[in-house]
């Protein structure tokens, strides 16, 4: 599947809910039935968006389980070409998700209005067990908080295998959980 910036003005693919910042996240033992679980994204290619709404990723993913991004092309973002997790360290059944073989170049890139900060090609922002950012290609990324950002309340995820080609940082880790 293709998406661009004529198609789409915001973000091209949301998986999963959040809530409000420093509310409580979903349970950690809520019953399966329940969870937002079991999303594959695979081989699309998504580029030159967000148009209008530039704080908007390219993929979103909130609480989500066993959840795979898998062989997808992103380019020319105006904010984080990834997004998994929500809730600043708030636990809950997010686990199992694989963010691998993606290529993105170019995320962060400015806008009319200036150029957001505070992201790079994958951020997270929650503990997930059992998660991985692995075998991707990073490149032109050029923020300093990393081309992996790991903001706080991430944890527990293991990064391992990446390319990075003309990026400030490759992997920022503000964690209050342990990041291997």
């Amino acid at each position: 599947m293709t998406f661009r910036s004529a198609w789409v003005t915001g973000g091209a693919i949301k998986l999963g809910n959040v809530g409000e910042r420093g509310a409580p996240g979903p349970a950690v033992d809520l019953p399966a039935p329940q969870q937002d679980r079991g999303y594959l994204v695979s081989d699309c290619l998504i580029y030159d968006l967000p148009r209008e709404y530039s704080s908007a990723n390219p993929i979103f993913a909130g609480y989500v389980a066993d959840t795979d991004i898998l062989h997808n092309t992103i380019r020319n973002s105006t904010y984080s070409a990834i997004c998994a997790g929500w809730g600043w360290g708030e636990s809950s059944y997010m686990r199992g998700m694989k963010i691998e073989y993606n290529k993105i170049s170019h995320p962060m890139q400015p806008t009319a209005r200036g150029q957001l900060e505070d992201g790079g090609c994958v951020y997270t922002n929650s503990p997930c067990p059992n998660c991985s950012v692995s075998h991707n290609s990073f490149d032109n990324d050029p923020t300093v908080y990393g081309c992996i950002y790991h903001d706080g309340g991430s944890g527990l995820w293991n990064d391992h295998y990446n390319v990075f080609n003309h990026i400030a940082t490759s992997v920022w880790k503000n964690r209050s959980f342990p990041v291997s």
